[in-house]
C-alpha cells in the first residue's frame, strides 16, 4: 500500500489498547472459557439466515470468538445483516461494493463476498497484523481485500489500487469501531462518507454513553450477569473493564448526540437493532435505498431481556409504517 497519508493522533485504538487487540487476535489474551456459537434457535428455521449463519461459521477467527462472546446476541444480528446485504446488493445492477470498516478479521465480509461469486466485492480494515492473518487464514478470498491499516489512513487512491473500478461503496458498515478512536463523530462520519456513493446506505454499529448513568450501568449489568458470565471469568471481565473500557467509554457519545451530527450528513436514519447499550444506525441520503435494504431483513432477533429499546426507531425523516420487514422463510 503507497501514499497512506498519516493524519492521526495517537488514539486509544492504535495506542493503549493496541496490544490488547493484537494479544486476542493471536489467541493469547481474552480468549473466553466458553465459546458462544450462536443459538440457531432465534433463525426460526429461516432458510436465509441460517445458510448465512452456517457459512459464516466457518470463517470465524480467532478475536471473533472474544467478540460473539463479549456482545449479547451480535453473531446473530450479524447474520440477519449480512443475509439482508447480499440479497439487496445481488438485487441490483452491476459490480456492487461494500466495505465494512474495523470488523477485525472481516468475516462478514468474507462470507458475502463468497456466497456472492463475485457480484459483490468487499474491503475490511484493520490496524492489527493478527487480524490480517486471520483474515487469510482460510486461503485468498476471491472477492474481498483487507487493508493493514487504521480506518482513518484509508483513502479512495488506496481502494482503487485493489479495485480498479471503484467508484464509491454501495454500503459502508462501521463496526464498533469509531468508539476506539475518538469521540469526534462528526470528524469521522465526514471522512468515512466520502467513499460513500450518493444514493449509498451506511451502517453503525455503536455502543453509545448515555445520561443517565444508573441506565447505563444497569444495562451492562444485565450483559455481563446474563450472557458473559457464561464465558467469561469474572475476572476477566473486571481486567477487561480496567484495561479497555475505561478508555474505550471515553470515546462514546449520547444517541441524541448521534442523531444531531448525523442530520449534517443523511436525510434519513433509523435505529435498527438494540442489545444493551449497543444500537445499530442505519442511514442514507436515499429513502428507497434505504428502505429497500431494511425489506430484506427480518425483525431483529434479540431476546427481549437485553433489548431496552421499542424497534425500529426512525431518527430522521422516516415514518415507523414505512419501514417494512420480510416475513421469515422457513426450510
Amino acid at each position: 500500500m503507497k501514499d497512506i497519508e498519516d493524519n492521526i493522533t495517537n488514539t486509544p485504538r492504535i495506542g493503549a489498547l493496541a496490544d490488547f487487540f493484537e494479544k486476542t487476535a493471536l489467541g493469547e489474551l481474552g480468549k473466553p472459557d466458553n465459546t458462544y456459537l450462536g443459538d440457531i434457535n432465534l433463525f426460526k428455521n429461516d432458510e436465509k439466515m441460517s445458510f448465512f449463519y452456517l457459512n459464516h461459521r466457518k470463517l470465524q477467527g480467532q478475536f471473533d470468538k472474544h467478540f460473539y462472546s463479549s456482545i449479547p446476541f451480535i453473531l446473530e444480528e450479524e447474520c440477519r445483516v449480512g443475509s439482508a446485504l447480499k440479497d439487496y446488493l445481488e438485487k441490483r445492477e452491476g459490480t456492487q461494493y461494500l466495505y465494512v470498516l474495523g470488523a477485525a478479521e472481516g468475516t462478514m465480509a468474507r462470507t458475502i463476498g463468497n456466497l456472492s461469486n463475485g457480484k459483490i466485492k468487499t474491503l475490511s480494515c484493520s490496524p492489527t497484523k493478527a487480524n490480517q492473518d486471520n483474515f487469510f487464514r482460510y486461503g485468498k478470498p476471491l472477492h474481498s481485500k483487507f487493508i493493514l491499516s487504521p480506518y482513518n489512513k484509508i483513502n479512495n487512491s488506496n481502494i482503487r489500487e485493489l479495485f480498479p473500478n471503484y467508484n464509491g461503496f454501495d454500503v459502508i458498515i462501521e463496526d464498533t469501531t469509531f468508539q476506539m478512536y475518538s469521540p469526534d463523530r462528526a470528524k469521522q462520519i465526514k471522512f468515512t462518507k466520502e467513499k460513500l456513493k450518493n444514493d449509498g446506505i451506511i451502517g453503525f454499529i455503536e455502543k453509545f454513553s448515555n445520561n443517565d448513568i444508573t441506565e447505563f450501568l444497569k444495562r451492562e449489568h444485565i450483559k455481563d450477569s446474563l450472557f458473559k458470565n457464561r464465558f467469561f471469568s469474572q475476572k476477566a471481565i473486571r481486567l477487561k473493564k480496567k484495561n479497555v473500557l475505561t478508555d474505550m467509554n471515553n470515546c462514546l457519545v449520547t444517541i441524541e448526540t448521534f442523531k444531531n451530527i448525523l442530520a449534517n450528513f443523511f436525510k434519513y436514519a433509523v435505529i435498527n437493532w438494540n442489545s444493551g447499550n449497543f444500537y445499530t444506525v442505519y442511514a442514507s441520503n436515499s429513502k428507497n435505498n434505504l428502505l429497500s435494504f431494511l425489506s430484506n431483513m427480518t425483525p431483529a432477533l434479540t431476546p427481549s431481556q437485553f433489548v431496552h429499546t421499542k424497534l425500529p426507531v426512525p431518527l430522521l425523516n422516516l415514518n415507523e409504517d414505512e419501514i417494512k420487514y420480510r416475513v421469515v422463510k422457513e426450510k
